[in-house]
């Protein structure tokens, strides 16, 4: 991970949101680093260069980065209500710094939620254990090929290359 070469592709509008979320959220930088460092190392692990792509791979690295940051951010003594707020509030402003196409942005911003959810209903899991989970999600994810289809999915991941 090299945050500097990153942030390097990040127009001027959004990294200055990303300062505003920072300053926001000062105690939550470090956690977010290391909770990105854990879920690309683990996704790396797992799944090698196949969460790169859209399929069910990227449907766990997108929930388990979340969960990472969520459960990393209660650990650093935030609620669990702001741990979730914010790590909306980073990674949709991940996804508006690095766009995507429409289906892969509303996948990705679907499988962000189900992270949320995750440490919503079970904020005193492992980062190991919120793993395992998110991996049986993904393996249970639900195929889709428009954007339209997400609207009807609750609680599953979901993914767009089989």
């Amino acid at each position: 991970m090299q945050p500097l070469k990153i942030l390097k592709r990040v127009s001027l509008s959004s990294f200055w949101l990303l300062i505003k979320i920072g300053l926001r959220y000062p105690m939550a930088i470090l956690p977010t680093l290391s909770a990105t460092k854990v879920c690309m190392q683990t996704a790396d692990q797992w799944y090698g260069k196949a969460h790169h792509l859209n399929g069910k791979a990227n449907a766990f690295r997108h929930a388990y980065w979340n969960y990472c940051i969520a459960k990393n951010c209660y650990n650093k003594s935030y609620t669990i209500e702001h741990s979730l707020q914010y790590s909306k509030w980073i990674t949709d402003w991940h996804e508006k710094a690095f766009p995507n196409r429409d289906l892969p942005r509303a996948m990705d911003l679907h499988n962000n939620k189900i992270g949320r959810l995750l440490f919503k209903s079970h904020p005193n899991l492992s980062l190991e254990q919120a793993a395992e989970k998110c991996r049986i999600l993904a393996e249970q994810s639900v195929f889709i090929k428009s954007v339209p289809e997400i609207k009807n999915i609750k609680n599953q991941m979901v993914h767009i290359v089989k």
